[in-house]
């Protein structure tokens, strides 16, 4: 028997015999829906065939890494699964001149070539997990996965490119974008698999600040909630310890500070009064001021070192002021300031 396929090429050709449809449709759909995870009955309605057969056959595909299994149920096409049906030019061409026989070319079963298949994609991942990947690919996955909580599928992580990596902010914004779009878009998964798989980066407004707006459910999943308590502003990074501690908080008796009272002579109710007055051009008060009560008015004798009009100045601009200062001192609404001229040589 001459063999005109490479060994791995054979063992595909057979998987496919049985599960070309199911990965047909997968790579279609990836097509018109990019980065949309579709479920094994919608599979067996576009086919029309039993559903317990297309999760078999979603099993092999699985196996064979040319689908990818992103939660019980919901699978999504794989770049190796993309290429096989669209594009063969990424693999090996045998050279013209080789010869090949049947006594130089070892003889597998279809269980074996399918199990070194599976061995060589244990050894790609390893490889990867060692080499390529990395924290930040890492939470770009994540962002993409909890994507779930906002439009009840994730979008696929198969826009994570080995070759650009893009960054986990970006990403965040792009969800962000399709969140705030949600209502007119048909399909914000795509949007988001487009924008990350082409590394566009989004609008500075949201790069910024790309959690602004997200729900706080998903902002716990992917580890970047930032929750204040309302009294003490203690941070917090997960819902429930934050509703915790409010409730806690907010019924522990929390002692005021003590307000050290004024002692209420008229003389140091001045100095008081004189410490807050801001300061006024022309006129300088001292704390050393004579003052007497006539009721709830506090009169303040003001010497005149020149023409008189020192007292009069100040009933006009800081009367006012000084009244509502020593309104606040004494509790009493009715509390006045009032300047009185003594003459001097």
């Amino acid at each position: 028997m001459t063999t005109l396929l490479p060994t791995q090429d054979l063992a595909l050709m057979r998987a496919l015999a049985r599960t070309a449809g199911v990965l047909l449709v997968a790579v279609r759909i990836n097509q018109l829906h990019p980065g949309r995870a579709i479920s094994d009955y919608e599979i067996a309605d576009i086919l029309e065939v039993d559903k317990r057969t297309v999760q078999k056959q979603l099993r092999s595909l699985s196996a064979a890494g040319l689908m990818l299994e992103q939660r019980p149920g919901k699978y999504v096409v794989t770049a190796a699964g993309q290429n096989t049906l669209l594009n063969w030019s990424d693999q090996p061409q045998i050279a013209e001149t080789t010869s090949l026989s049947i006594e130089e070319q070892p003889v597998y079963s279809d269980a074996q070539n399918v199990q070194f298949m599976i061995d060589d994609d244990i050894k790609n991942l390893n490889h990867d997990s060692s080499s390529s990947i990395n924290p930040e690919s890492t939470k770009c996955a994540q962002i993409l996965e909890s994507t779930q909580i906002l439009f009840g599928e994730s979008v696929s992580t198969a826009c994570l490119s080995d070759i650009a990596h893009p960054k986990p902010t970006w990403v965040l914004a792009w969800v962000n974008k399709a969140w705030r779009d949600r209502e007119r878009l048909t399909n914000p998964h795509g949007l988001i698999y487009r924008r990350v798989i082409s590394c566009e980066r989004p609008p500075l407004w949201l790069e910024k600040d790309p959690t602004a707006g997200l729900p706080e459910e998903f902002l716990e999943a992917i580890g970047m909630l930032e929750k204040a308590c309302p009294r003490c502003h203690e941070n917090f990074t997960s819902r429930a310890e934050h509703t915790v501690h409010v409730e806690k908080c907010i019924m522990t008796h929390f002692e005021e500070p003590e307000v050290e009272a004024v002692v209420d002579t008229r003389d140091q109710i001045w100095r008081h009064i004189v410490n807050q007055l801001p300061e006024i051009k022309g006129i300088v008060f001292h704390a050393s001021e004579k003052t007497t009560m006539e009721g709830n008015t506090l009169v303040v004798y003001l010497k005149e070192l020149r023409r008189g009009e020192r007292a009069e100045y100040a009933n006009q601009q800081v009367a006012p002021l000084a009244s509502k200062i020593y309104a606040e001192i004494t509790g009493n609404k009715d509390a006045k300031v009032k300047f009185v001229s003594v003459e001097t040589e």
